[in-house]
């Protein structure tokens, strides 16, 4: 009977799990049908997000992995997490320079997307499975004997609270910053279309300037069957993924070196005290800065090591990092690169100077480290300088004018490039110790003060003051000697940042090494005073969190006004049933893509959204390429042979629209071509469309031009070439006197008899038509921001 009675108590047992989970199973299904009848299930936009999120996983794990590898042979042994950081930084460089070698290679095709992640994850599979082992066993150990577990509790909110506002700017492809658009993710796209890296044959500097962060978006738009929407929305996650483990790993690394038992889980939430990183276009939007963030700590870690003991293998791994950061960015080389060198060369002369007086072979092995850092960094910067050097002849195209003779060079090349580009377009002090002067002043002041464009929030500083305040405290700390190192590089950075171009998002580059700093000092404020001391601080970065507290919420994204409401609008869609629009981004361009054939070759004027256009594309917007100006062709046989020998095979431009950069006789020029001496005209996603004739029109007399003027050039009769002169610098404005100039108002209508073109300021030609006159207005011309230039209209006569 008592077996029977367990017997049954044990069916009973069973019935009763079966019955809950049958209860379960119905109550999902019954939700689902439900759900699915208001919000079809597979519209739902968690499915894409949870594959961006699987790419991201995929993407850091292969880093790591091979990167741990690339660790042991560097013989980096180190605690865990720094060793974790830097074999994910030394992985993704890996990974960036992989994808540049396949891109020559002309492998981009999509199982790439796959194939590389798992090559990597295969390479380092053995230290990866022993790393994760001690991972999930330290895991496992988490919060045992936490004394103050209030206090774990609420910087574990603060930074969840900051990963998670960042994370909902993200949500939309719309916050994408500006120049990550034409740039960081253009390029990541012309490549992807040309199945692999190509040379710009009009010599878009963007493409010869370090840019190796687009190969990591690149993989990204290798992501087979999707959408523009999803591919932006990959690189967004991806840039995520660096920025994390920026953040949760490599700062708690940086600051354990700095103050020995320091907890990293009240460390890194630090980060999210410096609110311009939740402001456009410092947060995360796509670009390069925050990648390059990265390298900063890894670089730190490893100059330790190699400040000790200069060994060679060291050393390499210190000049691969060197130069990620040389080939991510300018602004993000200069701010790392010269105080790790610095430190290398002090090391190295200390070294020298103790084997004085021992063998030449003792004396020589101090040198075998720094030698072998300097041939890596000669190595590793080669898909820079060697690919400038062969397609361009020179290695730093197009800064490298003035000694080498680079290639497309345009006659007008080096003035635009230098009135046009350097003085036009950066912000700095002035030459001289005024300027030295402005910028030491500003090592103190730069938190204070806004360096952005004040379209963005004014004169309102929002970039974070902490680490100039803690500063104050550090002389009164003791053990602080590699903190001072650290607050010494940052201020070398602050220098050159300043001096060549002092925009606040440049500054991202160096914010993690500033939020190690700031970490350290505050954990060292709080181990060594006492219920005062710990007050004060609180208070610090309360008021630091309190003043930047309304920052997030500033309308002044360029691209999408307010990053939220954009996130707010994707979310609503599914609501609204707007299950396709809702992943409409870049329209126009996306449109251009659809009217094109696939073995297109565009060529935009003037346009630098490039973003969408899915085929190989060029752009003639001078001071950003020096290979095509118009104003120095002779006319449209000279502009279809240049454009034909760059396999142009179509154009687009934005109707009526001049930017004003080029002259008004490379306005005329091109505007005239275009109009008379192209194919069938279109207009397809607010752009007109061309196709490039494969037959060069026939040669014709330079053009007369008609000019009526308020004020420049003086009003009358020119040929073409009489007016190139520059919309930039000195020559600006410089034109000759008229061929025949105007006189009463009633010879307007007789001399535009005689012209082709015309450039009209309707305000001062009263009474005077150009339509009734036989033209067909080209644009309106526009002027560079600061330049005060002629707004005139520009007419062009339409030929049979």
């Amino acid at each position: 009977m008592s077996d029977s009675g367990g017997d049954r108590r044990l069916w009973l047992d069973l019935a009763r799990r079966l019955g809950v989970v049958f209860a379960l199973v119905a109550g999902i299904a019954l939700f689902a049908w439900v759900a699915h009848g208001h919000y079809p299930i597979q519209k739902w936009l968690f499915w894409r997000y949870a594959g961006y999120w699987a790419a991201v996983l995929l993407f850091v794990a292969s880093c790591t992995s091979l990167g741990l590898r690339l660790v042991r042979l560097a013989g980096l042994s180190a605690r865990l997490h720094e060793r974790v950081f830097v074999a994910f930084a030394l992985g993704l460089f890996a990974f960036e320079l992989s994808m540049f070698v396949l891109g020559l290679l002309r492998l981009y095709y999509w199982p790439l997307f796959f194939a590389l992640p798992a090559v990597f994850l295969a390479a380092g599979a053995k230290p990866a499975v022993r790393l994760g082992r001690k991972v999930f066993r330290r895991a496992g150990q988490l919060g045992a004997g936490r004394r103050s577990a209030v206090t774990s509790a609420l910087l574990l909110l603060f930074g969840v609270l900051g990963i998670g506002m960042i994370y909902f700017l993200i949500l939309s492809p719309h916050n994408v910053q500006f120049d990550a658009r034409w740039k960081h993710l253009a390029l990541a796209e012309d490549y992807v279309a040309s199945h692999g890296v190509r040379r710009f044959d009009e010599g878009w500097s963007f493409s010869t300037r370090p840019h190796i962060t687009s190969f990591v978006y690149a993989w990204g738009f290798l992501l087979p069957r999707s959408l523009l929407f999803d591919r932006v929305e990959l690189c967004a996650h991806l840039e995520l993924g660096v920025f994390l483990m920026t953040t949760v790993v490599g700062i708690p690394a940086m600051v354990r070196r700095l103050v020995p038992r320091a907890r990293p889980g009240w460390v890194w939430p630090a980060r999210f005290l410096f609110p311009g990183t939740f402001l456009y276009d410092s947060s995360l939007s796509v670009g390069a800065d925050h990648v390059g963030a990265a390298f900063g700590p890894a670089i730190f870690l490893v100059l330790l090591r190699v400040v000790d003991s200069l060994g060679p293998r060291a050393c390499v791994a210190l000049g691969a990092l060197l130069s990620a950061a040389a080939l991510t960015k300018e602004s993000i080389a200069m701010m790392l690169i010269p105080t790790p060198v610095a430190a290398v060369a002090v090391a190295a002369a200390v070294a020298l100077w103790r084997v004085r007086r021992a063998s030449p072979e003792a004396r020589l092995r101090w040198l075998t480290g720094p030698a072998a850092a300097t041939l890596a960094c000669l190595v590793f910067t080669a898909p820079l300088w060697l690919k400038n050097l062969i397609w361009h002849h020179d290695p730093f195209y197009p800064v490298g004018f003035r000694y080498f003779q680079g290639q497309p060079w345009t006659s007008d090349a080096a003035y635009l490039y230098q009135y046009g580009y350097v003085e036009h377009q950066f912000a700095r002090p002035v030459a001289g110790l005024a300027g030295v002067l402005e910028t030491l002043k500003t090592l103190a002041t730069f938190s204070f003060v806004n360096n952005d464009y004040p379209q963005f929030h004014g004169k309102l500083p929002v970039f974070g003051s902490l680490f100039t305040l803690l500063l104050l405290c550090l002389p009164f700390l003791k053990g602080t000697r590699r903190i001072w190192l650290l607050v010494v590089w940052v201020h070398l950075g602050l220098f050159a940042w300043y001096w060549v171009h002092h925009q606040d998002r440049y500054l991202q580059g160096l914010v993690p090494l500033m939020t190690a700093v700031v970490a350290a000092v505050v954990v060292l404020v709080w181990r060594t005073t006492r219920l005062v001391g710990k007050g004060l601080t609180a208070a610090l970065l309360a008021l630091q969190v309190v003043w930047g507290g309304d920052v997030y919420f500033i309308r002044t994204h360029a691209m999408a006004g307010s990053a939220a409401i954009k996130s707010l609008d994707l979310l609503e869609a599914g609501y609204k049933k707007q299950y396709t629009e809702r992943f409409v981004f870049e329209g126009d361009m996306v449109a251009l893509r659809k009217a094109l054939p696939k073995s297109a070759r565009l060529l935009l004027h003037e346009n630098h959204a490039h973003l969408g256009v899915g085929v190989p594309s060029l752009t003639d917007w001078l001071t950003y390429q020096f290979g095509i100006s118009y104003g120095t062709l002779a006319g449209p046989p000279e502009v279809h042979a240049l454009l034909s020998s760059m396999k142009v095979t179509h154009i687009a431009w934005q109707p009526e629209r001049s930017r004003g950069w080029d002259s008004l006789a490379g306005d005329l020029t091109f505007f005239d071509f275009v109009l008379n001496a192209t194919g069938e005209r279109r207009l397809v996603g607010g752009h007109f469309l061309v196709p490039l004739r494969e037959a060069p029109p026939p040669p014709r007399p330079r053009s007369t031009v008609l000019v009526a003027a308020c004020k420049s050039p003086k009003s009358g009769l020119y040929e073409l070439a009489d007016l190139t002169a520059p919309s930039f610098g000195p020559e600006r404005g410089r034109y000759p006197a008229p061929r025949t100039a105007l006189g009463p108002p009633a010879q307007l209508a007789e001399l535009a008899t005689r012209a082709e073109m015309l450039v009209l300021e309707p305000a001062c030609a009263p009474g005077f038509s150009a339509q009734v006159a036989g033209f067909t207005l080209a644009a309106k011309r526009g002027a560079p921001t600061g330049t005060g230039n002629p707004r005139p209209e520009l007419w062009v006569r339409l030929r049979p």
